[in-house]
């Protein structure tokens, strides 16, 4: 069942991540070359198709349009999670971890991060997250430093409520400066 039910939520995300996202003018695209341009796909009244797959990066990274970079990260964020759509993943991922928590019980193991870990080097659920905690601070001192510089610089780009769907487009726009 496990099997079935891991297979589903990849299939799932998989369409997710093929799924389109139509754009009807040229003009909402501005800031992406012509030959990224080219790139994309259209259909046969002229609007073009994005690819959460294959022209996310680009998006988020080069178009102008906020409001296009905002649709953007939100579909690829939710992807195969939009509930009672026919691919939502919330009910197999709520059963693989049941069944999860019941596999790690039977052999043994206080949870499935224990039995994920026994044959890893790492080895101890504890280590995993003591690692996590070193890394996630060493990155928050610099991150937070560069935040501050880049909730400035977006200001100045007219973005006055700095979102997580603007980084890299104003981290592009800063390094070029």
């Amino acid at each position: 069942k496990l099997s079935i039910l891991s297979s589903r939520f990849r299939k799932n995300v998989i369409y997710g991540i093929n799924r389109k996202i139509k754009v009807l003018r040229k003009g909402d695209l501005i800031g992406l070359s012509e030959v990224d341009l080219s790139l994309l796909s259209v259909d046969c009244n002229g609007s073009y198709l994005l690819s959460l797959k294959n022209d996310y990066v680009m998006v988020m990274r080069d178009c102008e349009n906020r409001e296009l970079r905002k649709r953007m990260y939100l579909e690829y964020n939710g992807i195969a999670s939009v509930e009672g759509s026919f691919n939502d993943n919330t009910l197999i991922m709520e059963s693989i971890l049941r069944l999860r928590e019941r596999q790690s019980k039977l052999l043994g193991f206080n949870n499935y991060a224990e039995l994920s870990l026994c044959n890893k080097s790492i080895g101890r659920v504890e280590d995993v997250f003591s690692f996590l905690d070193n890394q996630l601070e060493s990155i928050l001192v610099d991150y937070n430093i560069d935040m501050d510089k880049l909730c400035l610089y977006a200001g100045g780009l007219g973005i006055e409520d700095f979102n997580v769907w603007d980084h890299s487009y104003v981290i592009k726009k800063y390094n070029g400066k």
